[in-house]
């Protein structure tokens, strides 16, 4: 299972792989990440966001249990979310191929593919 975070204003999209389902949760749109934390040890990731269009700001965590590798690009203050959506392990490693048949060399993400992108495809859908 792998979740994508889509980001505003045009910057690469940014992923997650996680191995089981997510909760639905309430709209992230237009939500501002403050903050982020990885627990490499307990293999969570937290987007801490706020929604700051409303009188109080709502404030939302977005929680990813036994994440298995993320990569962002373009982390930066004020970097506000379009979605978070579950697709296929396929699509992001098909999309960002030449991140994948690099880093395996430096054991990334930590599956046994040796740069084989169909075996990393096959161990993920497990």
């Amino acid at each position: 299972m792998a979740w994508h975070v889509l980001w505003d204003y045009g910057y690469p999209t940014d992923f997650a792989v996680d191995s089981l389902a997510m909760r639905p949760e309430p709209s992230v749109h237009d939500n501002h990440v403050y903050s982020y934390k990885v627990d490499c040890e307990h293999k969570t990731l937290i987007l801490h966001t706020v929604f700051r269009d409303k009188e109080a700001p709502e404030f939302t965590d977005i929680v990813f249990n036994n994440v298995l590798a993320h990569h962002f690009e373009h982390a930066l203050p004020g970097n506000i979310l379009f979605d978070v959506e579950e697709i296929d392990p396929a699509l992001i490693i098909r999309d960002h191929a030449a991140v994948f048949e690099k880093s395996w060399q430096h054991g990334w993400p930590p599956v046994e593919y040796n740069g084989d992108l169909d075996v990393l495809i096959a161990t993920m859908k497990e």
